[in-house]
This record gives C-alpha cells, sequence and structure tokens, in this order.
C-alpha cells in the first residue's frame, strides 16, 4: 500500500451497518487498533439464537478506500 490517507470500516455481521471505521494517514504497514467491536459482536451472536456451545461462524465486512491487505488479528474474548 502506499502512503496517504485510508478509510478502513469493519461491518459485523455483514449487515450493511458499518460498526468501525477511522481514517488514517499511512505509509506501507501501519495497525488500527479497534475497540468498541463488543456491542456489534454480541448483537450479531444474539440474534443468532446466543449459542452457548460449539461455534459460530461471524462474516465481517471490510471496506479500504485504497488497495491493501487487512489482517484481522488479536481478537480477544472476555467470558461474563
Amino acid at each position: 500500500m502506499g502512503s496517504g490517507d485510508v478509510t478502513l470500516k469493519l461491518d459485523v455481521g455483514n449487515d450493511g451497518t458499518w460498526d468501525w471505521q477511522a481514517t488514517n494517514n499511512v505509509s506501507n504497514a501501519h495497525d488500527f487498533e479497534v475497540t468498541g467491536l463488543a456491542a456489534a459482536f454480541n448483537a450479531y451472536w444474539t440474534a443468532n439464537g446466543a449459542p452457548s456451545a460449539g461455534t459460530l461462524d461471524v462474516p465481517v465486512r471490510v471496506y479500504m478506500s485504497k488497495p491493501g491487505q487487512v489482517l484481522l488479528t488479536d481478537l480477544r474474548m472476555a467470558g461474563g
């Protein structure tokens, strides 16, 4: 990816609503720290029966304003 302003958006559940977005000036690789997505993941979980065992595939739609590669890493979960 080249340098300049890049907008990154995430849509948890691929429901047409952007749950998070940011624009940063980047030069080559850049880390975006995404916070505040727990509500979006919880809403998707609840809408899909709130399973308490097994797995749940969660589609995440990603938008970038310029060509590049997005790696979603370091996802964390806190039990409650």
